[in-house]
């Protein structure tokens, strides 16, 4: 099951609209070709192209007075996170009108917290975050971090879930890399973030 068919069916059971924003000219594939290189932590053109850039347009286009901006992002995640304020103005967003603000509402919990209130509110996780080989509760199997279908930072736990749950994703990735194998498509200066 896709991340969309997946968020589209919570939202459903909890009544609440749901809308997929995508970048018009580009997947994440098509982006690395024409840029000619991976992303890494210094060059987040994945965030700003496909996911930033079309949230923003989205909430421009909204008539509310009011938006929060709701983001599962978590301080221990990675030090440059851990930097970030959980509740913040967005000032490039945000007119004399209408008033946005970033919020991470897990931003303090750990992987444990987010799992706990998962399992005593029977709200299920996508597949993906459970591997097949570890659904007890606790936190030593599940991923801890998975924003984009397929990514450069995978490490090969992800990459046999994502395999075992999103085979969709797994083999538009692997067709494009073979594909791409003679091409100089070059790896940034990477490091996880």
């Amino acid at each position: 099951m896709s991340a969309a068919d997946f968020a589209r069916d919570r939202c459903a059971e909890f009544g609440v609209p749901f809308t997929v924003v995508r970048n018009p000219r580009r997947n994440y594939l098509q982006m690395i070709e024409q840029l000619g290189m991976f992303p890494s932590a210094q060059y987040r053109h994945c965030t700003s192209d496909l996911k930033r850039g079309p949230t923003e347009k989205y909430i421009r286009t909204l008539p509310c007075r009011l938006i929060f901006n709701c983001m599962g992002m978590r301080l221990e995640e990675s030090p440059p996170r851990a930097k970030l304020q959980p509740l913040s103005l967005n000032s490039s967003l945000t007119t004399k009108p209408r008033a946005v603000y970033n919020w991470f509402p897990i931003f303090e919990l750990s992987v444990a917290d987010v799992l706990t209130w998962h399992w005593e509110h029977r709200i299920p996780l996508h597949p993906v975050y459970v591997p097949e080989y570890h659904k007890d509760g606790t936190d030593g199997g599940y991923l801890r971090r998975l924003s984009c279908r397929l990514c450069i930072f995978s490490t090969d736990a992800d990459l046999l879930s994502i395999r075992q749950h999103d085979p969709e994703a797994y083999m538009l990735s692997l067709n494009w890399s073979r594909r791409s194998a003679s091409r100089c498509v070059r790896p940034a200066a990477s490091c996880r973030s």
